[in-house]
């Protein structure tokens, strides 16, 4: 863990004299031992054989004697630091055989495990607590209760349903792209699986049922005074895995969640389109003090720029505004809407350690 917090705090620079003027090089500090970043080094397959997208991402840096660490494409950089540690938890200790005795069966598991107790609860619920809000406002979270959702929020009478999938897009999908199962792998996931049990967008129509039915005894005030009042849902899949905002997924779940919400909505409940966002973004939020109110304008902002990019492909229809009426949340808030809230300045360590309820001293080994 050590060696990866070192790797996350390093210096990266352009290497002004290369012939490549955006290749990034991680220059090694001195007294890091630079044994993480050697592993992740392609040098030892030089000459052995052809390489394949695979192997750069097993392997995204490249040795440069006396120079420093090629990254030789950043994403994959990133990702192999972010999420390598993931699977060499699993396939580099003990835990390889620890559910079951042939390792092929153990991903699962473990992986259930760690979206549930790491991501969900210390991550996505901590992240969630963080967020502004007033003492008269309503938080609540899914304790293994399928009458209640993975987050709840109220504020008067606008109210925000999550769910949260911490799933990984699988390397077979990336490395040999098909429709057909990149379609059946979302629809099993974030509709309903193959069992039929609602998922995703199914789980979020099921919650919107239960609340229109006043269900939700963990609010009592709404049942109370606002269930029969006019008030507001905007429904939101939180997600940790970069492919999830791929253009038109966000558009199609929104598809699937309207087919499934339309016919049970009461006349006096205003239920936005879906929202497909990334838990960084509220991990933003949070660290530089913004609430629910935040989200709430980027949700609006975000369903208002769609609308118009639609719009404008229906009158013209070009090829580069066929792919940006396709834009998600995510994409929307990274080029256009993030930068209008987010305050770049520091204290971001300590939020995040607060966020998550960790102490100082555990703060150097995850930071």
């Amino acid at each position: 863990m050590g060696s990866f917090v070192q790797l996350a705090m390093m210096v990266t620079k352009e290497f002004p004299e290369a012939n490549f003027k955006k290749t990034t090089v991680i220059e090694v500090q001195e007294g890091v031992n630079p044994a993480h970043l050697d592993q992740q080094c392609i040098n030892t397959l030089l000459g052995t054989k052809v390489f394949g997208l695979a192997d750069l991402k097993q392997y995204p840096l490249y040795n440069l004697p006396g120079k420093g660490y090629c990254m030789m494409d950043r994403f994959l950089f990133l990702k192999k630091m972010f999420i390598g540690p993931f699977f060499e938890l699993l396939y580099n200790t003990s835990m390889r055989t620890h559910f079951d005795p042939d390792p092929r069966r153990n991903f699962n598991p473990y992986s259930s495990i760690i979206s549930t107790e790491v991501l969900e609860k210390l991550c996505f619920q901590g992240i969630l607590k963080g967020m502004r809000k007033t003492k008269h406002d309503v938080l609540s979270f899914d304790e293994g209760d399928n009458s209640i959702p993975d987050g709840y929020f109220r504020n008067n009478k606008t109210i925000f349903l999550f769910e949260f999938k911490g799933y990984i897009f699988p390397a077979s999908l990336t490395l040999n792209p098909d429709f057909t199962a990149i379609k059946n792998y979302i629809d099993n996931r974030f509709v309903a699986n193959e069992r039929g049990r609602a998922k995703g967008v199914g789980q979020l129509a099921n919650q919107i049922a239960l609340l229109q039915e006043g269900q939700y005894v963990f609010d009592p005030k709404f049942n109370a005074t606002l269930l029969n009042k006019r008030y507001t849902i905007y429904p939101i899949i939180c997600h940790t895995e970069y492919y999830f905002a791929m253009p038109g997924v966000n558009d199609y779940l929104n598809d699937a969640f309207r087919s499934l919400v339309d016919p049970i909505a009461h006349p006096n409940v205003t239920i936005k389109d879906l929202a497909v966002v990334d838990l960084t973004t509220l991990l933003q939020l949070a660290i530089h003090g913004k609430g629910y109110s935040d989200l709430q304008e980027l949700i609006d902002r975000y369903l208002h720029i769609s609308t118009t990019r639609k719009k404008k492909y229906a009158r013209t229809p070009m090829a580069r505004d066929f792919y940006n009426k396709m834009a998600g949340f995510d994409e929307i808030y990274r080029t256009r809407t993030r930068y209008d809230l987010i305050d770049p300045k520091g204290g971001r360590d300590e939020k995040v350690a607060e966020l998550l309820g960790i102490q100082d001293a555990e703060m150097l080994e995850i930071i």
